[in-house]
């Protein structure tokens, strides 16, 4: 038996209570197809980079489970089947190797305590582009000239004039 992990994606148009009949289906999915050890975890509702379906917000979840190689396209076949999903992702998983993941883009508080960039100190021989300060040149000051009104009168006769005031051969 190898490990896996499913990523799975529902639209964020449904309600919370929507949701927990859905995961519970992906899981049933996952489960009748001989998977074992299924565990499901809530990530949480995300903005998508892109719009699926006109749809811009997602519930995230993440689906680690055991199962024979041969069963994994039966599964995503199945799982590609139901219209709910917008987005589904089986790859293989070692636990051995691979530590729990720190999902740090899909945690919010997580990013707004951390330091930004710019903010970080800079340490001896780093040349990191990222710990860089950011300085920006001041914008130079325009001097503002007031609008003068000009008549329809003096339209025309620019036009005119433009024109060559010829207008019998157009």
């Amino acid at each position: 038996m190898n490990h896996y992990e499913l990523l799975f994606i529902l639209p964020g148009t449904l309600t919370e209570s929507e949701v927990v009949p859905l995961v519970d289906k992906i899981k049933e999915v996952v489960t009748e197809l001989e998977g074992t050890n299924v565990t499901v975890r809530d990530l949480g509702k995300n903005r998508l980079a892109y719009p699926i379906r006109h749809i811009r917000y997602g519930y995230f979840h993440l689906c680690r489970f055991e199962a024979e190689a041969d069963k994994i396209k039966a599964i995503r076949n199945k799982i590609g089947l139901m219209s709910e999903p917008l987005r589904a992702l089986i790859q293989s998983f070692d636990p051995e190797k691979q530590k729990e993941i720190k999902l740090e883009h899909f945690t919010t508080a997580e990013k707004a305590q951390a330091p930004r960039p710019e903010e970080q100190p800079r340490k001896r021989g780093d040349v990191s582009l990222n710990t860089v300060p950011v300085t920006k040149k001041p914008k130079e000051v325009k001097e503002v000239v007031p609008k003068k009104k000009v008549s329809l009168e003096e339209i025309d006769k620019q036009l005119d004039e433009i024109l060559g005031g010829d207008m019998s051969e157009v």
